[in-house]
């Protein structure tokens, strides 16, 4: 029961400054930060394993006084493994209780920061879904760039996304500039564990907005020309109806 409580305790407390330290630094995933955190919780279980024992020792808790025979019995040994998955299960379960205590609103602010070589100076983007109960906010910070807005709409709009507003004060190219984006999913927030992939998604375009700005005007070019395109079928189907097509009046 010790070494279950331990070792959940540790595991969501190391997973959870890993997330919000070098998970934000790195990109890392909260999987990746998870895994960190059980990483840690095994090194304080090997550790750590004589003091729960000595702990238990101290608390005056009876063990079993088995001679060497006895331990080697076939009913001993699967006692002593249901005893230990018992125990095990029930530290694990209680270990969880921590998480009444961590900070989960953390899970729901991811901020990704990357540096920009063309102005030496960094651009910060931040999701949330604290901010605004009926949207996710987007904040980009960073210094004012021609096509970065344009970029990162047409980002959010491939990823069908709605957006219901955007913020952006005009500022001189090269100065700090704040933006906000207001954007929603089928009606709503984006869903949190989707704030991941929406925050590199949109820290991709901010890193080159004219790779994006470009694609938007050749999907637009595209579209363009399906739409002629979409019209000259047309135009061919009706000629092809009225060849097909014989009408015989009466003489009046």
């Amino acid at each position: 029961v010790g070494f279950g409580f331990m070792d959940n305790t540790v595991m969501i407390y190391a997973g959870s400054a890993i997330d919000a330290t070098f998970g934000v630094t790195l990109g890392l995933s909260t999987m990746c930060a998870a895994a960190c955190g059980q990483i840690c919780s095994d090194i304080a279980g090997v550790s750590f394993g004589g003091v729960i024992e000595a702990a238990a020792n101290k608390l005056g808790l009876p063990s079993p006084q088995f001679t060497s025979q006895q331990r080697e019995l076939p009913l001993v040994k699967r006692i002593g493994l249901l005893g230990a998955v018992l125990g095990v299960f029930t530290g694990c379960s209680l270990g969880l209780i921590n998480l009444l205590f961590v900070d989960t609103e953390q899970a729901r602010e991811l901020i990704l920061a990357a540096q920009d070589d063309q102005y030496h100076t960094g651009y910060s983007v931040s999701v949330s879904n604290t901010e605004k109960e009926d949207c996710t906010t987007i904040i980009i910070d960073g210094p004012a760039r021609k096509g970065l807005v344009a970029a990162v709409t047409a980002k959010l709009s491939s990823a069908d996304l709605g957006i219901e507003g955007v913020n952006a004060d005009y500022m001189p190219e090269g100065k700090w500039k704040h933006r906000q984006f207001f954007v929603t999913k089928d009606g709503g927030q984006v869903p949190d564990e989707g704030l991941e992939d929406l925050a590199k998604r949109v820290l991709r375009a901010v890193q080159n907005p004219d790779r994006y700005q470009r694609l938007s005007m050749e999907v637009e070019k595209v579209k363009r020309e399906n739409g002629d395109l979409r019209d000259k079928i047309k135009t061919l189907e009706m000629k092809l109806d009225d060849a097909l097509i014989t009408v015989q009046k009466r003489n009046s």
